[in-house]
């Protein structure tokens, strides 16, 4: 007997297709704290809705404190920070790919696409966005990190050491910090006073 072969098109889903996309709406049910959404799935049980609520609860909060601690730097320009985060959080799944730092990232892009910025309240989320691009070059560039900060401890003590004529008589090496990034500015809130505007601003790894 002949081999029968059944094939399935995109325009019928299977029974697992279907349970995927259903747990994916779960997923980011509860990741965005929409508790009605689950109330059907859950079929009634208000003990589980209860815990289910409690849950939600629990992870909004330490969601939401995070959120504020990894972006400190620009509290003094956003009066309504909380709100802000308590927005983003209800409308923003957790990012799940790069965690925490990447969720960060993600919630100062979506206040640059949501709300009406004064340029001062810019300067802030471009400085806190740069502080995270050079953690994130340490992270990946380690090695190059520890030298530097070596070396750099030590020029100091070194350049003590010498004098004019061995200045004149001397090829120095200047080492560029590798662990850096550049943002421009337009205003001076951050900046020296004396500084013109707008202002490119170099951003480098320090210590730790």
């Amino acid at each position: 007997m002949p081999a029968r072969i059944v094939t399935r098109t995109a325009a019928t889903p299977s029974i697992g297709d279907a349970y995927r996309s259903q747990v994916a709406e779960w997923a980011r049910s509860l990741a965005t704290g929409d508790v009605e959404a689950l109330r059907d799935a859950i079929d009634g049980d208000d003990a589980a809705i209860e815990r289910m609520i409690a849950f939600i609860d629990g992870t909004y909060m330490k969601r939401a404190d995070w959120l504020k601690a990894a972006v400190e730097f620009v509290v003094p320009a956003f009066e309504n920070l909380d709100e802000l985060i308590g927005e983003y959080i209800n409308t923003a799944p957790t990012v799940a790919v790069g965690g925490n730092v990447d969720d960060a990232d993600a919630f100062l892009e979506w206040i640059e696409n949501t709300q009406e910025l004064a340029p001062r309240q810019r300067d802030y989320l471009a400085c806190q966005r740069a502080r995270h691009t050079v953690e994130a070059l340490a992270l990946a560039n380690r090695l190059g990190h520890i030298w530097f900060q070596e070396v750099a401890s030590l020029a100091t003590q070194f350049a003590g050491e010498l004098n004019e004529d061995e200045l004149s008589e001397q090829m120095l090496t200047m080492h560029v910090n590798p662990i850096h990034t550049w943002a421009t500015v337009q205003t001076s809130e951050l900046l020296d006073q004396e500084c013109e505007l707008p202002a490119e601003v170099v951003f480098f790894g320090v210590d730790d």
